[in-house]
């Protein structure tokens, strides 16, 4: 979800603060408002990820003749998602999970 790049431009936003206005640094970049900054984009992050949730499931598949310690657990795009997925070739399984 790249909350590690985004807290790492935080940290470096911090740090500049620091250089270039070291006397107001302590008040500006208090332990309150970088963990607020970073709460923020934590959510804001989930937010713009949240189709993931919806657009995707998973399906355990057993191999004919196999027992289910030969079982294997797939990611698929769900059946009202084929247009936007699927089609466009930017998943290349058909809705029921099965490889194109």
């Amino acid at each position: 979800m790249q909350v590690s790049s985004w807290t790492l431009i935080l940290l470096t936003s911090e740090r500049l603060i620091s250089v270039w206005m070291p006397f107001k640094c302590k008040e500006l970049c208090s332990r309150r408002r970088i963990v607020i900054a970073w709460t923020v984009i934590c959510l804001l992050l989930f937010g713009s990820h949240m189709d993931f949730f919806f657009a995707y499931g998973l399906r355990v598949f057993v191999p004919e003749g196999g027992n289910i310690t030969d079982a294997y657990v797939i990611c698929y795009v769900l059946e009202q998602f084929d247009p936007f997925f699927v089609e466009s070739g930017a998943f290349p399984f058909e809705s029921n999970g099965a490889p194109l």
